[in-house]
């Protein structure tokens, strides 16, 4: 007996050919990606992908834009254990949002190559603005008497900071520092970088806790230390003044 097909609706429909695209992009990277190749993962006409989006270039901004709904998510969870954690402490959030957005841009190889891809930033920007959007809600919500535009000044900064630095990383895959080192000079330049924004513009925050020095071997960088995490706690980041 043949199985009966089932009809998804398009809003059910979607999540899975965005999930399948992203595969796609991850395996072939943006330039090398065709429409049928999305629909075989997806197995899909090539029809019915192009029902939803018009182009690759649609796409690619569609995944870009669901990868940031999920990221922020995680992003948002992450900041809410961490703030119920350590009684509202805004520099432990700054280290453990550090954490996770490393991860997230380094974590994919297929992440990088769509950062890189020629032509892709128009595409990028939704998870860029996704993100600087998050990041300007949680700097105001710290920080009310911080207006909207040197928010989103900042948010930019820190934002480009993380993508930087995660693509400096990754461009030297056999040599350089460990993750956890790379992460510890991000997490030292980000905090101090704000913390110097919180005395230029007198914002009634604590200071930034002291970054203790990094004891991470720095003689080289192997297969183990790209795919381990270590998770930074607010007490390795010296806690609360």
């Amino acid at each position: 007996m043949t199985a009966k097909r089932i009809r998804l609706q398009p809003d059910e429909r979607r999540p899975l050919l965005l999930d399948a695209a992203e595969r796609t992009f991850g395996r072939l990277g943006f330039e090398a990606t065709r429409i049928e190749d999305v629909a075989k993962e997806a197995g899909v006409a090539k029809g019915l992908l192009y029902r939803h989006f018009v182009s690759k270039e649609a796409l690619f901004s569609a995944v870009m834009q669901y990868k940031a709904e999920r990221f922020t998510g995680r992003v948002l969870q992450r900041f809410a254990e961490e703030y119920e954690a350590t009684e509202g402490d805004p520099w432990a959030l700054v280290v453990a949002g550090l954490g996770l957005w490393m991860d997230e841009v380094t974590g994919d190889v297929a992440e990088q190559r769509w950062l890189v891809a020629p032509g892709s930033d128009d595409a990028y920007r939704p998870f860029r603005d996704a993100t600087r959007a998050m990041l300007v809600a949680q700097f105001q919500a710290f920080a009310p008497e911080l207006d909207a535009a040197r928010a989103a000044l900042i948010a930019a900064a820190f934002e480009g900071a993380i993508e930087a630095l995660s693509l400096a990383w990754t461009a030297q895959p056999d040599a350089g520092p460990t993750h956890d080192e790379a992460l510890h000079l991000l997490v030292a330049f980000c905090l101090r970088g704000l913390d110097g924004v919180r005395q230029h513009l007198d914002v009634d925050l604590p200071p930034a806790p002291p970054v203790p020095p990094s004891t991470t071997d720095t003689s080289g960088r192997g297969t183990a230390s790209r795919s381990k995490k270590k998770s930074r706690t607010p007490s390795e980041s010296g806690g609360k003044k």
